[in-house]
């Protein structure tokens, strides 16, 4: 081979000060000072904080206990933020390994990042490149393009051909000159187009976050307004009023839903995790229980990503061939020598002579050389004469039929999308079990929008470019679909972005895995059978716990406002302080709905979350507002005094809330049943702490009323539930 000198210390000296050398990507993320910024500082948390130091200007510290929910909160964010961005800090296509580049005549080894342009650079079997470059001299140089093309034959190199960053080479050496570095390498582009961080779109967290877009504009006005009112025309102390109106406002704010979601999904994700499943979002574990299309790349996903030798032909004994086959395969002399390697495994290597101008070995006296005659099959010939037709292909993963036929069970759609020929690529898809692997479509050249026509008619797509992925992805998504896309190379990287979810197998690249939102540990596929139901069973119990959150919030708001309005008529005030609202959430809301993720429930999914939610808590909120408001107007006219007011607002709130829960729970399981009935003599012991939670004594007239109120609000609540629907 060629002698090269390579650049001087000077040059590489004067490249550097130019800033042509291999810098990182820069970090696109947000800085830590942001995200905890983000967090503490949202409106909400202002409000929490605003009202807690008012509870504590009045000195009852008893109802200060609900700022407790805004640490944990807070905390949960930072900790989900900081964690994704870890992730995407990370995101590299080329793991910072080192070359071998010749400067000042001599061979040195540096890290990758210190590759300048125009070094030379030497490449032998296994190294991986990092910069595009230009190859100069070369013995037997082959390479694998699969990171960025999706297609796993060898590519001969030659002098003169590119070698771009994110190939492996396969077998020979040579020497390339490095051409583009940095963030202009091809690799690179594609990665600065994946690596801005996309965080997960929780629908539920959605439908959430609607509900706190209207309490935001309705709890500071109607805060201050009630508390005007009260303060003008009720005769309360500042103190009492205080008490009061903050109460209502925590009342409005569904404190502790938010936490319960991440909570469920979190669970969920400890869950998979034992089937060797990394979940890098809790988010994410609702996306793909839901997702409608599962979009396969073909190398390295539906298969192993390596050539193996699967038939040979030939008269002569297998030991003897096998034998020739591990020799050739030593020498490094053919394309796939690992498959031969591989499959000459169990016999010991022989003496044997290389010729490297002619790719011939002499084993034995006889002069054997392997020729490839097609993508997957070669023939092999002894002193001039063919004695083997041998033939290789890819294996489909053992677990991916299985996982084909699951999620097949489960009405998700399977597609196939490869930068490998059509045809080999749906011979894969039968393999593997897709149904309507026929239905396959060559796509090259094709532009966005034609691509947007065939997208729903084909199964397999073949010769994708990474660009056409992500449109296919794109197109999916358009017509309303949840897509989920798996792969492991540079050429996934736009796909696995664009997706609702991306999945990618631990064998994958390091900028894959970066962008992916399930990481399959050990590459089994199977895993995500169990993702499915992890997600499935979370949002259920979300789905349940939701209801409990919502229903406070719904009947603190309506009594908010019919205080504001009546007390223009009459003298009332709200009738909950924070401690009582605090004692109900605990044993009604709260615990529930964190035992509640705990059940297992992995039935279908039922659309429009928010409005099956509605469905349930509108009504139960509505039934406890009226029968609060009657008791309330009772206590303004005379009927009842003001302690059986306290009393027995705080039993229909109570025990209306039980009345919910378990309404939400059925069917019953056994597991339901205990904690439900735990938790409700719990709250019936904490009636006999009258002082602390400022109704005082229990009278007899106080207990009818509460009785009579509580009866009066789920009989209220079984009839509304029959005309008042969101679905």
């Amino acid at each position: 081979m060629k002698k090269f000198s390579g650049l001087t210390s000077a040059e590489v000296t004067q490249r550097r000060r130019n800033g042509e050398y291999n810098k990182s990507l820069k970090k696109t993320t947000k800085s830590i000072g942001k995200i905890i910024a983000d967090n503490v500082f949202s409106f909400f948390n202002i409000i929490n904080i605003i009202l807690f130091f008012l509870i504590m200007l009045t000195g009852q510290y008893k109802n200060a206990f609900f700022i407790g929910v805004l640490f944990t909160n807070t905390l949960t964010g930072i900790f989900q933020e900081m964690r994704a961005k870890r992730t995407v800090d990370r995101l590299s296509v080329i793991n910072e390994s080192t070359a071998t580049v010749i400067r000042n005549g001599i061979e040195e080894k540096i890290p990758c990042p210190e590759i300048v342009k125009d070094d030379i650079i030497l490449f032998t079997k296994g190294c991986q490149a990092s910069v595009d470059c230009r190859v100069l001299d070369e013995e037997n140089l082959s390479a694998d393009e699969s990171l960025l093309t999706g297609e796993n034959l060898p590519i001969r190199k030659t002098e003169g051909d590119l070698l771009l960053s994110g190939s492996y080479i396969l077998g020979g050496k040579g020497y390339a000159k490095a051409e583009t570095v940095g963030e202009k390498c091809y690799s690179a582009l594609l990665t600065v187009k994946a690596k801005q961080h996309k965080k997960a779109h929780s629908e539920i967290l959605a439908d959430v976050e609607k509900i706190v877009r209207i309490m935001s504009f309705l709890i500071a006005p109607a805060g201050i307004l009630l508390y005007i009112v009260q303060m003008a025309l009720s005769g309360l102390t500042w103190q009492a009023n205080v008490v009061r109106t903050v109460a209502s406002m925590i009342g409005m704010i569904p404190n502790g839903l938010v936490l319960l979601i991440t909570a469920a999904y979190c669970l969920g994700v400890y869950r998979v995790s034992y089937h060797n499943a990394l979940v890098q979002e809790p988010a994410i574990m609702e996306i793909f229980s839901s997702t409608d299309v599962i979009c396969f790349d073909k190398t390295g996903t539906l298969t192993d990503g390596a050539m193996h030798l699967t038939e040979i032909n030939t008269d002569t004994g297998l030991t003897e061939i096998k034998q020739i086959l591990k020799c050739i395969a030593d020498a490094d002399i053919f394309e796939f020598s690992q498959a031969l390697y591989e499959y000459a495994a169990d016999v010991k290597l022989c003496h044997y002579e290389k010729l490297g101008k002619t790719k011939e070995i002499i084993l034995n006296g006889n002069l054997y050389r392997i020729k490839k005659i097609s993508d997957r099959s070669a023939e092999l010939y002894t002193n001039g004469k063919k004695t083997a037709q041998i033939y290789f292909d890819e294996k489909v993963r053992t677990e991916i039929p299985k996982t084909i036929e699951y999620f097949d069970k489960h009405g998700v759609e399977i597609k196939v999308i490869s930068g490998d020929n059509p045809v080999y690529a749906s011979k894969i898809a039968k393999k593997a079990g897709i149904k309507s692997a026929e239905k396959y479509i060559d796509i090259s050249g094709m532009d966005e929008s034609e691509i947007a026509k065939v997208a729903h008619n084909y199964t397999v797509f073949g010769r994708v470019s990474p660009e056409q992925k992500q449109w296919i992805v794109r197109a999916l998504k358009k017509s309303g679909l949840k897509v989920s896309m798996a792969g492991d190379g540079v050429n996934d990287l736009l796909a696995l972005r664009e997706a609702d979810c991306g999945i990618s197998p631990l064998s994958g690249t390091d900028a894959a895995r970066g962008v992916s939102g399930i990481i399959l540990m050990n590459s089994d596929f199977s895993a995500l059978q169990k993702v499915f139901e992890e997600g499935r069973c979370a949002i259920n119990n979300i789905q349940k716990a939701s209801c409990l959150y919502l229903n406070k919030t719904a009947y603190s708001l309506i009594l908010t406002v019919f205080t504001i309005v009546y007390a223009i008529f009459g003298t009332v005030h709200y009738p909950y302080e924070p401690i009582q609202l605090t004692v109900i959430s605990l044993f009604a809301v709260g615990i529930p709905s964190a035992l509640i993720a705990l059940e297992k429930n992995n039935r279908k999914l039922k659309d429009r979350f928010l409005s099956i939610v509605l469905s349930r808590s509108i009504p139960a909120g509505l039934s406890i507002a009226i029968t609060a408001i009657t008791l309330m107007i009772f206590a303004d006219v005379g009927i009842i005094d003001n302690k059986a007011l306290s009393f027995s607002t705080y039993c229909v709130a109570g025990f209306a809330a039980f009345h919910l829960l378990i309404k939400v729970c059925k069917p019953l399981t056994l597991y339901s049943r205990i904690f439900t009935s735990v938790l409700l003599a719990a709250f019936v012991a904490t009636l006999y702490f009258g002082k602390l939670l400022n109704f005082g004594a229990i009278t007899p007239i106080s207990v009818i009323t509460a009785f009579i109120g509580t009866a009066v609000c789920i009989a209220l609540t079984g009839t509304l539930y029959k005309y008042i629907r969101f679905v």
